[in-house]
């Protein structure tokens, strides 16, 4: 088969003898590559699109793929797999200079979306809530869905926090069988003996999903 790929690459290329061009011919005609050309034992291929429709008839190539993805499938039907769900924090702590910033939202809309009061001022601060949970060392978790977690962030003191998506960022520590969950929040006080109002949750009220995969 190596000489037959070897042989190939030469006609395709063009620098190989007769020789080589008939041996190429006698390839087909062994039946490595059924003949089609009954009289002649080869068959022409004009071009290497039609070389590659030529083998696929022969071999399939596409129900091969389908095979090896539904033995995938399979595979991944068979993982032991579950998702748990995880309320509350470890801690909260500010974003370096995004603390007790001193605002006033005259947008009655956006306002009310953020739970505040239109033309009020208030002390905002946004800052990054964690949780952390313990796995067995024969668990291995991955983000998953959460929209009732907190904000995406990129970059807290430029990103629209007002419309950001709700999720969480995960890491996974391998030698302490740990993953680190966290995500950003935001808060506004009127003054510092005042209730936080939150956005767009209470850290309390996080709900951090899970996918855990048992191998």
């Amino acid at each position: 088969m190596n000489y037959f790929y070897i042989v190939l690459l030469c006609l395709l290329s063009g620098s190989c003898s007769n020789d080589a061009i008939n041996d190429f011919e006698t390839v087909f005609t062994k039946g490595l590559i059924a003949p089609v050309d009954s009289i002649s034992g080869v068959t022409v291929i004009p071009s290497l699109e039609e070389f590659y429709l030529f083998l696929n008839e022969r071999v399939n190539l596409g129900s091969l793929k389908n095979n090896y993805l539904l033995t995938y499938s399979e595979l991944a039907l068979k993982a032991d797999i579950n998702t748990v769900s995880k309320i509350g924090f470890i801690d909260f702590v500010a974003y370096e200079g995004c603390s007790d910033l001193k605002i006033n939202i005259s947008d009655f809309q956006t306002a009310d979306k953020l739970g505040i009061t239109a033309h009020k001022d208030y002390y905002v601060t946004i800052g990054l809530a964690y949780y952390l949970l313990q796995l067995q060392s024969n668990q291995r978790p991955n983000v998953a869905e959460s929209l009732e977690c907190g904000l995406l962030l990129d970059n807290p003191r430029t990103d629209n926090f007002v419309n950001a998506r709700r999720g969480y960022v995960g890491q996974y520590n391998t030698y302490k069988s740990t993953f680190t969950m966290n995500t950003s929040l935001v808060f506004f006080v009127v003054s510092g003996s005042a209730p936080k109002i939150w956005f767009p949750c209470a850290p309390d009220n996080l709900k951090w999903n899970v996918n855990i995969l048992n191998i």
